[in-house]
């Protein structure tokens, strides 16, 4: 968890911002297609697309892929449009990519005028957790950016999130990792303190192979005997 004290705008147009960087391990890179499907939200009436046919931008809804992060050859995870992850293949599970993974996460807490709220950076949480009321996603890989919405909160939110990949460097580009640059923006005219957190579930459990077929197993992890020869 990373905490700081944000200072008010100091003079009109020029807000203070923070930017926090927090590196997970995450663990092929792949292409990003964003596209709809039977299992996506249709959407509302009025609205032809979740996607803004001019900028890409998509507005608050979940499309059936996001962004894939992770280090070349090393697997990866998906950052999605309502900014769940998902698809994680860094088991050795390139066959069977996992579901939503419920326990990563990331959250802010900020605090204005003795007010404090906290929300998770997705638009559902599986644990009741309060969640953001809204995102707007624009994911070009190996990039996806994300800004929040959400009146609550006294601080403006964003998150770039990346995996190195660099022309040439083979070497450089197959990290088994992801990054996640957090943007805070203080909006409320006084001192605001805010605090950024990253809830990383541990997944070995949740894969698959050719093989096997996939498991989905969230009971951690256990230590056996080893039997003799």
């Amino acid at each position: 968890m990373a905490r700081t004290r944000l200072s008010p705008t100091r003079r009109p147009g020029l807000p203070r911002a923070l930017r926090l960087t927090i590196c997970i391990a995450a663990l092929l890179l792949s292409s990003a297609t964003f596209c709809a499907s039977a299992g996506a939200a249709p959407p509302p009436a009025g609205d032809s697309s979740p996607v803004d046919p001019i900028t890409g931008v998509v507005h608050s809804r979940r499309l059936a892929s996001g962004v894939p992060l992770g280090g070349i050859g090393a697997g990866t995870f998906q950052v999605m449009t309502d900014g769940a992850i998902s698809a994680a293949t860094y088991n050795n599970n390139w066959a069977y990519p996992s579901g939503d993974l419920p326990g990563c996460f990331l959250a802010v807490r900020a605090a204005a005028a003795g007010r404090p709220v906290g929300r998770v950076l997705a638009l559902k949480n599986a644990y009741g957790l309060p969640a953001i009321s809204g995102v707007d996603y624009s994911g070009l890989f190996p990039v996806a950016k994300l800004a929040y919405q959400d009146l609550a909160l006294p601080v403006q939110v964003s998150v770039r999130a990346f995996s190195p990949l660099i022309p040439h460097d083979l070497r450089n580009s197959s990290f088994p990792a992801a990054a996640f640059i957090v943007r805070l923006t203080n909006l409320s005219g006084g001192e605001a303190q805010a605090s950024v957190a990253l809830s990383w579930e541990n997944t070995l459990g949740a894969g698959g192979a050719a093989t096997t077929g996939r498991f989905d197993s969230r009971a951690g992890n256990t230590v056996a005997a080893v039997p003799d020869a």
